[in-house]
């Protein structure tokens, strides 16, 4: 055969191996057979390997008997193991089943080969390789060799052939191992900090048999130095944790107060791969500051001496006297900075207070000492006399700092407040029932656009004796403007929206018309906010005054009102009510009277319209049959129709009016005012 295939069973797979035999010219009466292997590249530790096996043959002519061929396996160490595996070592083969392959000729029943010229046989079994399992993570090396041996029954016909022409073979495998080799790094130091050199070590797990591992070492962290950058591990030094190289010194100082994060690798010389995963380690810094919430303050009464006492201070009078302020500060376990003074300064946390008090001194110093943990330091803290109405508290900022520029910069902050009495009487002040006042003074409803209130400034603010006060009103917002007159303010409404509007008074002295003391003290404001809303245009029309039941009189003018339900805006303009006869409903025509239209003015709600009857000196209106002509009006501002006005005329020139008709014109003309009755002559 020109060739071989193998397949192999790998954790319980199948692995076939094909053996082949190159056929080999014999001289007659004489035997030959040979075994190539080709073996699979790798097994794993523990597993065993199954190897089909097919045996050429080749057997002379004139052989009359069969026999048998038997291949023999073996394992053993290469002379120079394939790189990243090391020989293979004692445990690592345990051995083939069987320890030899008996292959059989065709069986002595059968000619094995009677005629003229050489045939072959072909043979097939299976044998297995055994591989043991051992305590390091090194993949193993072996090289397997198969080889026919002499048979155990020669070929031994009429001729006495004997086997000849053997040809070993031979396949290299690794053996995978089960365990991965891993490396740690450990640090031995505890609390690892500025102050003294960090020890670590790195270890192999499981220990290097054979193979050996050449490591970099570094650090990543400026200032900080490892005393040896490089380390062998193999069987012979497979642990750096008695090593005194692994040794990392840190910077002190490193002029700053800040914990370091610093990473260690360990990379095998000639490669970029990690031997083992980058350590980091947290290292303290030996200047750090102690967290703001560990710098405290407390306030204390002081005696009639001005000696700080023991009883805690809730507050602080304006202008009166002092409270001593005790701030503490905790280093903490550590002690940080434990060699170093820190210097505490009392500083306003809303840079607006800053002129609400006085502290002595400055700032203080807290001691430094060896195992010191806590230390102290006092504040003599005065709230100063202003014109502010009311209580407030001061808020203070305990800012830290180090005494020493070599250790760093940066500081650390701690609260403090304290409650301020203040005894300030004000000049000028709200009183409680101004929201009241405003509120009534404004309505339930939203104000109109050209709607006007006025507000009452004594129901808004108080006044202490012997003082005066100027007002004033500003608007935020554009709905609405406001005006200051006196004791009055006046708000009217321009348009829809919202706004908000401030009244403030000024206090001063009675005594003085020309001198106004501008403090806070003398000042007080109400805001209030302000709604205008859109109120729909309605415009009716109303009777003339004096017209009663509707009756006019020929000759006579009357002055019909046109009245909208609110101002008309800016926006607007002015509003033209066009006055019409309702023909339908009228008897009356355009011929028995006149009538203007009425143009209602920006900033107005109310004009009039003239309307004129006709004298046509005609009996055509209250005579026997006609006790009236009847003239309904209404009124058009531009889409809008008014209501209507329903009118009687009645003729001034009646000539025989009946008793009824005369007592009812004569009580109409009496309560209009119109012209004497006159009885048309002739």
């Amino acid at each position: 055969m020109n060739g071989a295939r193998t397949t192999f069973m790998r954790r319980g797979y199948l692995l076939t191996a094909l053996a082949a035999v190159v056929l080999l010219a014999a001289s007659p009466g004489t035997a030959s057979a040979q075994v190539a292997v080709d073996a699979p590249a790798t097994v794993n530790e523990g597993e065993r390997l199954t190897i089909d096996v097919m045996v050429d043959v080749t057997i002379p002519a004139g052989t009359a008997a069969g026999g048998t061929v038997v291949v023999t396996p073996s394992a053993a160490a290469p002379a120079v193991a394939r790189p990243g595996t090391t020989t293979q070592e004692a445990g690592d083969s345990v051995g083939f089943v069987p320890a030899a392959l008996t292959l059989n000729v065709p069986a002595n029943t059968t000619p094995a080969n009677l005629g003229g010229t050489p045939i072959t046989r072909t043979l097939t079994g299976s044998i297995s390789w055994i591989t043991g399992v051992d305590l390091d993570a090194e993949d193993e090396h072996s090289v397997l060799s198969f080889a026919v041996t002499t048979p155990v029954t020669a070929f031994n016909g009429a001729d006495g052939v004997a086997l000849a022409g053997n040809d070993p073979d031979a396949e290299n495998v690794v053996i995978d191992d089960r365990e991965t080799q891993d490396f740690v790094w450990q640090v031995t130091t505890p609390r690892p900090s500025e102050s003294g050199v960090i020890n670590v070590n790195l270890t192999a797990i499981p220990t290097p048999e054979q193979l050996t591992y050449n490591v970099a070492l570094a650090v990543d962290s400026a200032g900080y130095t490892l005393n040896n950058t490089s380390v062998v591990l193999d069987a012979a030094n497979p642990s750096a944790a008695s090593d005194p190289t692994f040794a990392i010194t840190p910077p002190n100082p490193d002029g700053n107060r800040d914990s370091d994060t610093i990473t260690l690798t360990a990379v095998r010389l000639g490669t970029t791969t990690n031997l083992a995963t980058p350590l980091e380690i947290q290292v303290s810094d030996i200047h750090a500051l102690p967290a703001g919430d560990k710098i405290t303050a407390m306030a204390y009464e002081v005696d009639a001496r001005g000696a700080k006492t023991t009883n805690e201070a809730m507050s602080v009078t304006e202008g009166g006297g002092p409270v001593h302020v005790t701030v503490t500060v905790d280093r903490g376990v550590a002690g940080y900075p434990s060699s170093e003074i820190l210097e505490v300064a009392l500083v306003a946390a809303d840079s607006s207070q800053v002129g609400d008090y006085s502290v002595t001194p400055a700032d203080v110093e807290v001691a430094a000492g060896s195992g010191l943990r806590t230390a102290s330091a006092d504040f003599v803290l005065q709230a100063l006399a202003d014109d502010d109405v009311g209580d407030e508290t001061l808020e203070f900022n305990l800012v830290a700092t180090g005494a020493n520029p070599r250790n760093g910069s940066g500081e650390s902050i701690g609260s403090f407040s304290i409650e301020v009495v203040d005894a300030t009487d004000p000049m000028i002040w709200v009183k409680d029932g101004a929201y009241d006042a405003i509120t009534m003074a404004l309505g339930d409803a939203p104000l109109s656009p050209g709607d006007s209130v006025e507000i009452m400034t004594d129901d808004v603010f108080g006044l202490a004796q012997g003082y005066t006060a100027s007002y004033g009103a500003a608007v935020e917002g554009d709905a609405v403007a406001a005006s200051a007159s006196g004791a009055m303010v006046t708000v009217t409404a321009s348009k829809a929206g919202e706004a908000k509007v401030t009244i403030s008074g000024t206090a001063k002295m009675a005594s003085s018309s020309l001198v106004i003391n501008q403090t806070v003290s003398n000042i007080a404001e109400v805001t209030f906010p302000v709604m205008v809303e859109d109120t729909p245009l309605e415009v009716t029309l109303e009777m003339p005054a004096g017209v009663m039941d509707g009756n006019i009189v020929e000759g006579e003018s009357y002055d019909i009102m046109v009245m909208a339900n609110r101002a008309i805006t800016e926006a607007e303009g002015e509003v033209e009510v066009m006055i019409m006869r309702d023909r339908a409903a009228s008897d009356a025509d355009d011929s028995d009277f006149t009538v203007s239209n009425a143009t209602i003015m920006a900033g107005e709600d109310s004009a009039t319209a003239e309307l004129m009857v006709t004298e046509d000196m005609e009996p055509d209106s209250g005579t026997n049959d006609n006790m009236g002509e009847q003239l309904v009006l209404y009124g058009m501002a531009g889409d809008m129709e008014t209501n209507s006005l329903t009118f009687t005329i009645w003729d001034q020139a009646v000539p025989a009016l009946p008793l009824i008709g005369q007592l009812v014109l004569a009580l109409f003309l009496a309560l209009g005012g119109a012209r004497l009755y006159r009885r048309r002559q002739g």
